[in-house]
């Protein structure tokens, strides 16, 4: 029976447990850019969520309502602000169907609308000039005579005196050939017309670097970079002898004033190139891709690279189990890293905490092609306070090659 008990009281536990963990929603809040608006005037309506984490997004599937329909109408998620002075309350519910029974959440706010004559709008963002080619979608705010000013893009339609030059989509601006336009806003019953704009020769975007094949390099190849500016009207026009090429690092890739690039050592470098103040810029990966490396363990009775090579593959392991009966102080292993092909770094060395210690290899240190790397793993007798243990280690290097060694040591 007390087993019984026991075994409801860990299950009781373990469900308190797993249900402090749940994430459950707590509130609804609805969203309103402005609580005061002009009549006419179109209201985005948001809901968010608010949950037991403190996190909060935007959510639909709301039911939006208006405790005064001569106040506003409701379009969805959008409230229409009519022709008189009024103030009504907009309230939204939601239906949490995420638990075992709906639960309703609310949340109201409260809306002002008045009648007011608009006085002058402005148009954003203000533009001197667009080049051939450009589209821009504009704003429109206006300044009623009761001081508040807000978007009233909505509510107005945009036009060009010369459609040939530049025409409108909605409030999207197209911009044709060259040549001067005059813009006009007609809104709440008002025309405004004082938006002069030109449309001048097309702009440069953006630049592109192009090449054939791809960009990794064996040390002493070649390749030829090529770059294109971009105008507003897709043109595109060759900029590889006027652009101004650089390397991030000289002594690994070289680019010269033509884009021709030269591989010098190993490394990852980026090249850009850069027009009219626009830049665009690509990695460029130097060394050779035919390179190796393989650990040995050193054999001291044997002056020769014995008990290895692992001769590791790309993101492959190379493990071994041994069991080595140690007398400490002592060294471990001496091991030796040979390169061919190319140059490799340390990058991430995991010496296996304070019982040992590498002597002889750090993070950073580069493994030069041709010329092999000696180290030793050490152990630290002042840290040892156990008869057995089991102890790994391992480094990788560039993130390609990745070598291990496990071992059960006996202390005597």
């Amino acid at each position: 029976m007390k087993f019984i008990y026991s075994l409801l009281f860990i299950l009781f536990l373990s469900s308190c447990s797993s249900s402090s963990t749940n994430i459950y929603l707590k509130s609804i809040t609805l969203f309103l850019d402005s609580n005061k608006v002009i009549q006419g005037s179109n209201i985005d309506l948001k809901t968010y969520a608010n949950y037991s984490d403190d996190t909060s997004n935007l959510i639909d599937n709301v039911i939006y309502t208006s405790d005064d329909y001569s106040c506003i109408d409701i379009n969805g998620s959008i409230a229409i602000a009519k022709n008189i002075d009024c103030s009504t309350n907009i309230r939204v519910d939601y239906y949490d169907k995420n638990i075992s029974f709906e639960s309703l959440f609310s949340d109201t706010k409260n809306l002002e609308v008045f009648i007011s004559e608009l006085k002058s709008v402005s148009i954003s963002p203000v533009l001197k000039d667009i080049g051939v080619g450009e589209k821009q979608t504009l704003v429109v705010n206006g300044v009623f005579e009761n001081g508040l000013s807000q978007d009233i893009s909505s509510n107005s339609k945009l036009s060009s005196n010369d459609v040939s030059i530049a025409k409108f989509n909605d409030l999207e601006l197209d911009a044709l050939k060259e040549g001067d336009i005059n813009i006009s806003v007609e809104t709440y019953g008002k025309t405004f017309s004082d938006f002069p704009l030109s449309v001048v020769s097309a702009k440069l975007k953006s630049v592109s670097i192009s090449y054939d094949g791809d960009l990794t390099l064996s040390i002493g190849d070649t390749k030829q970079l090529s770059s294109l500016a971009i105008y507003s009207d897709q043109s595109q026009k060759d900029i590889s002898n006027t652009t101004q090429w650089k390397s991030s690092d000289e002594n690994l890739v070289s680019v010269s004033s033509s884009g021709l690039l030269t591989s010098l050592d190993d490394g990852v470098v980026q090249i850009s190139s850069t027009y009219n103040s626009i830049s665009s810029s690509v990695n460029v990966t130097s060394g050779s891709s035919e390179g190796s490396l393989t650990l040995y363990r050193y054999n001291n009775s044997n002056p020769e690279l014995t008990y290895f090579p692992y001769d590791c593959g790309v993101n492959s392991d190379c493990n071994n189990t041994k069991k080595v009966v140690l007398y400490v102080p002592s060294i471990v292993s001496t091991y030796i890293l040979e390169a061919k092909g190319r140059n490799y770094t340390i990058k991430d060395l995991k010496n296996g905490g304070t019982q040992f210690y590498f002597d002889g290899l750090k993070n950073g240190d580069i493994i030069r092609q041709d010329v092999n790397k000696t180290f030793k793993l050490m152990i630290n007798p002042s840290n040892l306070n156990v008869d057995s243990f089991e102890y790994s280690f391992g480094f990788e290097l560039e993130s390609k090659y990745f070598f291990k060694e496990y071992y059960k040591f006996k202390i005597n």
